[in-house]
């Protein structure tokens, strides 16, 4: 994203919001992030060592118009998956869905005038509301340098109702994107990021 305005932020920054937010499967479920072990005479955070020795870095990115929005999300794969069956993450032919065709499938851009009441009800969470999404403008996502693709990992209804809104012409708060990205981030992501496509 070096054409976005990001800056590397401390691991810990990102490792304590995901344990927050996020229901993947990831270290941070087996290593809490406030997990110290010592060696020799340094109290290191064992989780953020995992991230140092495998050069995984975290960033925060602000994408500021629908202009930069659109940029960023047409880069992004939903946690939804094709050819997955019963077998979810653990399905080896499986693959993550693009995040736009994740939206056909859920029917995000249905609306809420639908006849049918569970559509509905699941389409209000794809809406955008302003005031709404100033309080919790936060993107979490991994960035997978090999294989150049984006999980996001917590945030999916609030990206479709950003993306929708921006289809429909709407101007948009400031959104704040944060990553941790590498060539190994399947180490920390190991149930997901092998379901990315190659390139």
């Amino acid at each position: 994203m070096t054409e976005l305005d990001c800056i590397d932020v401390p691991i810990e920054t990102y490792t304590s919001l995901v344990f927050q937010r996020s229901n993947t499967i990831w270290l941070g479920k087996f290593i809490s992030p406030s997990m110290h072990i010592y060696i020799g005479n340094k109290n290191l955070n064992l989780l953020s060592s995992i991230f140092h020795i495998n050069n995984i870095k975290t960033r925060h990115c602000k994408l500021l118009s629908c202009g930069d929005w659109i940029k960023f999300i047409e880069t992004c794969y939903s946690l939804g998956c094709e050819n997955c069956g019963e077998d979810g993450w653990s399905a080896s032919e499986g693959r993550k869905l693009k995040f736009d065709v994740w939206m056909d499938k859920v029917e995000a851009r249905k609306g809420t005038n639908s006849q049918n009441p569970d559509l509905t009800q699941k389409c209000t969470f794809f809406k955008y509301d302003d005031s709404k999404f100033r309080e919790n403008n936060v993107i979490l996502t991994v960035y997978d340098e090999g294989k150049t693709k984006r999980l996001i990992i917590d945030g999916l209804h609030r990206a479709a109702a950003l993306t929708m809104a921006c289809e429909e012409g709407k101007s948009i708060s400031e959104v704040k994107v944060l990553e941790c990205y590498g060539m190994n981030v399947d180490i920390i992501f190991p149930l997901d990021i092998h379901q990315l496509p190659g390139n």
